[in-house]
């Protein structure tokens, strides 16, 4: 596949990333994606320099997190989970490492 950059790429990136980055997106929207394409949208704001912008995005996300999903910590009763109702979500240090993985 060949990608051919328009000159106005890198605006429309930081404009991409204003929106997504934006706490208040990230958090009311981000948990209705799915982990794929969280990723996805994240990635492409790592890949492109917008690191916080994709740690926000991701931090949202991981609000909705279930027990078997991408960003949430394994099921560990020796981590208290048994009195748990929802799983141990990525905290922004598990965000940055998962962000340099998909990279």
């Amino acid at each position: 596949m060949s990608i051919t950059l328009h000159e106005s790429a890198p605006a429309a990136i930081a404009e991409l990333s204003s929106v997504f980055g934006d706490g208040l997106t990230a958090y009311d929207t981000g948990s209705k994606f799915t982990c794929t394409e969280a990723d996805i949208i994240a990635r492409v704001l790592y890949l492109t320099g917008q690191e916080e912008a994709a740690v926000t995005w991701l931090m949202g996300h991981a609000e909705g997190e279930d027990w078997d999903d991408t960003h949430a910590h394994e099921y560990d009763q020796e981590r208290g989970d048994a009195e748990r109702t929802s799983p141990r979500h990525f905290n922004e240090a598990d965000i940055r490492g998962h962000l340099a993985a998909i990279a």
